[in-house]
Order: C-alpha cells, then structure tokens, then sequence
C-alpha cells in the first residue's frame, strides 16, 4: 500500500498541509519540522507522486532555464542566483546549456514545451534564426506562461526583460582609455547577432567618433565570445599588424583570457606595450600578475530581479511587461597605461 501525505500527518500528528509545503519545498514550516517530516518520510519510504500532483493542480513548479555557456564564470553566478531565488520560493528549475548554437536552443526550448515547465528565463543565443525562436516563445507567451530574457533582450517579443546598459559600459571603457591618452583604439567583439554584443559595438564606435579617436577596421577582432576562436584571432591579427592600436576594449571574460595568452605568445605586454579594459569583473582580475581593469556587471542583482518578474507574471499572467536596465561599473586597477603627455 502506497503511503500517502495523511499518513504522514497522522503519525507525526501535524495538518496534512504542513506535510504538503515540506515535502514539496514551499515556505511556511519551520526549520525543525521541516527535517522532521522529510526524515519521517524517507525512513517510511515515502514517494512524491508527481504526475498525480500535476494531475490535480496543473502546476509542475519547474521553471526552464537556460544559458549560453554554463561553463563561463558570469552565467554560473546567473544560474546561483537565480536557483537561491526559485528555492526560497519553491520551484526547481531544468537548466540548459546551449553553447551559443540557435538550433540548441530551439530543441531546448521545444524540450520545455514538453515538460510543462511553468515559464521560462533565457540568456538567448539568437542570431539569425530568430524568426523560429520568436515562434517558439511566442507559444509560451500565449499560453500565459511567463518568459523573462536576461542579460540579453530578444526583441520584437512581448516578454520582460533584464539587461545591462551594454552601449554605456563600452562608452565608459572607450572615456576611461581617452582620459589615459590613448587615441588608437581597438576592440575584441562579441558575434554581432547577439544583443550584447551589438550594443557594446554600438556604445564602442559612439565613444570612438565623438572623442575623434582612431579605430581601423583590422583592430575590430571578432573573439564570438569564445576562448579558442578570440585566441586564434588575436594570433592572426596581431602577426599580421604593422600597427598595433594602443589599447583594447575585449567584450567579455572569455576573450580576455584568449587575448593575454596570445600576447604571451606573441612577447606583448600589459600594459607596457597595450593596454586592456574588459567586460566581467571576476574575483581572480585583482589577483592577476597584471591586475584588469574591468567593468563589472550586478549579476546578482540582475538574477534576483528577473526571478522576482517570473514570480509576478506567474501569479498575474496579464501583468504589464517590462524592461529593466542596470548599470554597470568601471573597476580600475592596473592593466592600463597613462600615456599622456608629461
């Protein structure tokens, strides 16, 4: 005879709905009740029948999630972030990892249809399939089943969003290397279809033409965002310059790894020879033989926000949609080099 959640709160002689909110996670019980029942529960042999629990209420409390590249330090402080958020609330999530392919993340996203996940948080990877990504989450959207976009916006899409103020970080960046006196300078770019990197690009060439800066087309490296495809190009590019730009804004951590190694390789030094501001400040920047000067994007903040949106939209499916902008900061420390004039 299977055992059921009554029984549980017969022998522990507690409501059977305080039974319920523990075994399935929810907020409400104490946290030594909690332990009580969960260990009542296993040592009885206790088996959550999710079917029948979806059956009855039509709610799985499984969110779809899902990131460009789980192995990249700024998504996996996306991904702890938004799983401290789910947790406190009850839900448990899939996560997807889509290594910047579109076609993943259609199946992934098809994946979810399946499942019956509650909504859906996406850092999307679209570039130029984006007619059929729109398609697919567009399904989510009609069937009133909320989809929030993090750090980069699929436009042309009724959905919420979360996202940097990427164009004014690159702006910032290109400022901060003028103050320093640099006038020849270059870029390591993200693909161009992704929101991301269209806005730093964008924020980028801005701050080159109105301060009447120099930037030739060979110092705009295309990295992908990718280690191997940033440190190949940073090789080729700089073998085959006979002149190099004085400074660099790389579009991510990434491709700041890539472009340090290739410069050891290639004897250029930080910032003797060049100097370099990068997106995502990490923890190990500030403990580097050159420490990087780097813009640092609230990650936490941005998860806690998005997840509090999907938290909102499940619980009003006719909320009014919405796009947040957060700002970021320009760390300095010791990867650039004053060459002004003495």
């Amino acid at each position: 005879m299977k055992l059921r959640i009554v029984d549980i709160a017969k022998i522990l002689n507690v409501a059977p709905s305080t039974v319920s909110k523990a075994l399935n996670n929810k907020p409400g019980v104490n946290r030594d009740l909690r332990e009580k029942i969960l260990k009542t529960a296993k040592q009885l042999g206790y088996e959550k029948d999710v079917l029948a629990s979806y059956l009855r209420t039509r709610r799985t409390r499984m969110i779809g999630f899902i990131v460009p590249n789980v192995s990249n330090y700024f998504f996996g402080r996306l991904v702890l972030s938004i799983e401290k958020a789910l947790y406190e609330r009850g839900y448990q999530y899939f996560l997807f990892n889509s290594d910047e392919d579109e076609d993943r993340e259609l199946e992934y996203v098809q994946s979810c249809l399946e499942l019956g996940v509650e909504g859906l948080i996406v850092v999307t990877a679209a570039r130029s399939n984006r007619r059929k990504l729109t398609q697919l989450y567009n399904r989510f959207i009609l069937s009133n089943k909320p989809v929030i976009f993090i750090d980069r916006q699929l436009e042309n899409i009724n959905a919420s969003c979360v996202v940097l103020d990427n164009a004014g970080a690159a702006w910032e960046a290109v400022e901060y290397l003028y103050k320093h006196g640099h006038k020849r300078i270059g870029a390591i770019v993200g693909p161009l279809g992704v929101y991301t990197a269209k806005e730093r690009l964008e924020g980028f060439l801005k701050a080159i033409d109105m301060f009447g800066l120099k930037c030739k087309s060979e110092w705009i490296i295309k990295g992908e965002y990718s280690f191997d495809v940033a440190h190949q190009e940073v090789l080729d590019k700089f073998r085959r310059m006979s002149d190099y730009p004085s400074a660099l804004v790389v579009f991510n951590n990434l491709m700041m790894m890539a472009a340090l190694e290739s410069f050891e390789q290639l004897r250029i030094n930080v910032p003797e020879d060049i100097s370099v501001v990068t997106f995502d400040d990490t923890p190990w920047h500030k403990f580097m033989r050159v420490p990087l000067t780097s813009i640092f994007q609230p990650v936490e903040e941005m998860g806690t926000i998005a997840a509090n949106i999907l938290f909102n939209e499940l619980s009003d499916p006719n909320r009014k949609k919405g796009k947040v902008i957060l700002k970021g900061q320009l760390i300095e420390r010791a990867s650039v080099k004053s060459i002004l004039p003495t």
